[in-house]
């Protein structure tokens, strides 16, 4: 392809001296050769670059169909704790920011037919290159600069990184000006970029902010990468059907895994009752108990759920989830009492007797408020100098929240009523069981299923109204656990597509760390064809280069021995089409062919045996080895040592 850019070779030449890393790890690392294209064998030795040709190189290797865009892929193959994802890290680390100041090391580019080699000023001076192609050495100082070394090619390039490990080295980049060609589709990312800020939290004002952010931060996090990943996976599927599932599952979250009803509006005020007992002189006493027309709210819609049949009690349990959800983030909001005397008062004044009319009413309110009350009330608690900011604050405030609540419950009613949608109510307990208020929610699971042909529907609303991913738990029904993390995977690069970093790039380096850390081992067998097919197909317009790690022995049958890095292992063997069952033996994967508890059980039987302490019990368990040759040389020891 045209102007082509390959990541070629890279080499450390100095130990990496950092409390994160092992000294394995470093070892593993250091004055190694790293290749990265098959194309060329590069070798660094006594002050020596080598690049030579690859006699084994096979053009379009990697493809599925004739001219294919996938130039190379290489696997990065090691022991926990070896060093790849550290790898990466400094790849990213030197290709992307000004951070390569910190190491020694040498980096091969191949851009617009020509080796960019960069290394530095003092190695540049003594080194001697074999090479047919006269390349260009670009040296750096170690000292601060504004951005990368390599920032001329990699402006010409877009990196897509992913990352199945959750630590806080695999967030990369971080945000900044270095990372505009640096695309991280991994989760982590992008609870990072949402939650990572230290100043951004979840209250203000009056409440203990440390109190309120420990409480919910944690939670957030999970819930914020499952939401995520459920708005990558719809617009995928809605683009294409590969994955045959059965419908979509919508279950509210407010019920935990045991099917109990959890209201987290309760949680809420439990805890900043308990915030106010012990931390008065931080918090002050907020009166957050709910008003008697909150209170009737609640009362009607459990009234309505107790006496209605399946359809109609989900609906209204819907509706009493969506209600407790707003009043929680509304009670969330109030951190004054003055400002929550107000909202009690503009409820008590609904005349409605239907919960969802006065619900509805309340939310027409909060955006008609009294300007002179709410600017008397802002001169009772903040500032003068403030008063004007927090009137606008305010305002956005519920207007916004209006809005929100509004295109929320428009959504569930579109949802509901469609033709195809099924609604079921999964009891818990049987119909005779005498039910009350207090217990009725704990009686049955809400379950609202959405067919295939739906998707594109609900991808449609999910988009423009993040809050139904507030209150359910979307999953995709009849997804084995490898189907899912495929489609997590394939999604999260599909929606990388239209990111606007890529742009007009034509070059992709596609950097994957631990992509098959979920898969079944059959599925770690198809990995390769799997990203090749969705590369080939996806991206078929740009000029792509793969870089994954692994632990798994599984992919290695899919690749040639030129394209396998093996951290702390020297010479790599024939891979490609080779027997997985070998490869899984090679002594660099497993230490034994049996697990560790049989080993040991059998390392004491034998023990026993030669002391002649065998019992029945004994006996039984060499019959359960399923090994022959095992089974059948203990079974020998015993007769040799019965008959001593």
């Amino acid at each position: 392809m045209e102007n082509e850019i390959e990541l070629c070779y890279f080499r450390l030449e100095e130990n990496i001296e950092n409390y994160e890393i092992s000294k394995e790890t470093s070892k593993n690392l250091s004055k190694t050769d790293f290749n990265f294209s098959d194309k060329y064998r590069i070798s660094y030795k006594n002050k020596r670059l080598k690049i030579i040709k690859n006699e084994n190189y096979i053009p379009n290797f990697y493809n599925l169909k004739e001219n294919g865009n996938i130039s190379n892929i290489t696997a990065i193959i090691g022991k926990n704790g070896s060093g790849k994802s550290v790898l990466l890290h400094l790849l990213t680390q030197i290709l992307f920011t000004n951070h390569y100041k910190n190491y020694n090391f040498i980096l091969v580019l191949k851009h617009e037919n020509k080796f960019k080699i960069y290394l530095e000023k003092e190695l540049a001076k003594n080194i001697q290159i074999e090479c047919e192609e006269k390349p260009k050495i670009i040296s750096y100082e170690q000292r601060e600069t504004a951005d990368s070394i390599c920032k001329s090619v990699t402006d010409k390039m877009t990196t897509i990184y992913s990352s199945n490990v959750l630590n806080i080295r695999n967030r990369q980049i971080l945000p900044s000006k270095f990372n505009n060609h640096f695309i991280n589709v991994s989760l982590e990312e992008a609870i990072y970029k949402k939650y990572g800020n230290t100043q951004r939290l979840l209250n203000r004002g009056l409440i203990n902010e440390q109190y309120i952010d420990e409480r919910f931060l944690y939670s957030q996090n999970i819930q914020e990468a499952k939401k995520e990943m459920t708005i990558r996976n719809l617009v995928y599927l809605n683009e294409d059907r590969i994955f045959n599932f059965e419908n979509l599952t919508m279950v509210p979250k407010c019920y935990n895994q045991m099917g109990m009803f959890e209201s987290s509006l309760d949680e809420l005020r439990y805890f900043r009752k308990k915030i106010d007992d012990k931390n008065e002189k931080l918090v002050g006493h907020l009166d957050i108990e709910p008003s008697d027309k909150e209170k009737q709210i609640y009362e009607k819609l459990l009234e309505k759920i107790i006496n209605t049949k399946d359809k109609e009690k989900v609906i209204y349990t819907v509706q009493f989830i969506l209600i407790d959800q707003f009043f929680e983030e509304l009670y969330n909001e109030m951190n004054t009492n003055l400002i929550i005397a107000y909202m009690k008062e503009i409820l008590n004044e609904i005349q409605d007797d239907e919960p969802e009319k006065m619900f509805l009413s309340f939310l027409d309110k909060i955006i008609k408020l009294n300007q002179n009350k709410l600017r008397a009330i802002c001169q009772k608690t903040y500032r003068t100098e403030t008063i004007n900011s927090w009137m606008d604050e305010w305002n956005q405030f519920f207007t916004g929240i209006n809005k929100k609540y509004i295109k929320t419950i428009e959504n569930l009613k579109k949802i509901i009523d469609a033709n195809e949608t099924e609604i079921i109510c999964n009891e818990l307990f049987s119909k005779e069981s005498n039910l009350k208020k207090d217990t009725i929610l704990k009686s049955f699971i809400p379950i609202i299923l959405l067919s295939k042909k739906q998707i594109k529907m609900f991808c449609d609303i999910v988009k423009h109204d993040k809050n139904l991913l507030n209150m359910f738990n979307i999953e995709f029904k009849g997804l084995s656990s490898g189907e899912q993390a495929l489609l997590n995977l394939y999604s999260s690069f599909y929606v990388a597509i239209h990111n606007d970093k890529i742009g007009t790039n034509k070059n992709l380096l596609i950097i994957l760390d631990e992509p098959d850390l979920y898969f079944h081992p059959e599925w770690q067998r198809k990995l390769i064809y799997l990203i090749i097919k969705f590369f080939n197909t996806n991206y078929a317009d740009r000029n792509i280069q793969i870089i994954f790690t692994s632990n798994s022995p599984y992919v290695l049958s899919d690749l040639k021995k030129d394209s396998v890095i093996t951290l702390g292992k020297q010479e790599n063997e024939r891979t490609f089409a080779g027997n997985i069952l070998y490869l899984l033996l090679d002594k660099y994967f497993m230490e034994d062919t049996i697990g560790a508890f049989s080993e040991e059980k059998i390392r004491n039987l034998i023990g026993k045996i030669k002391n002649k302490d065998i019992t029945a019990d004994d006996i039984k368990m060499i019959d359960e080895i399923g090994e022959n040759l095992i089974r059948n040389n203990i079974n020998e020891m015993r007769d040799k040592y019965d008959k001593n």
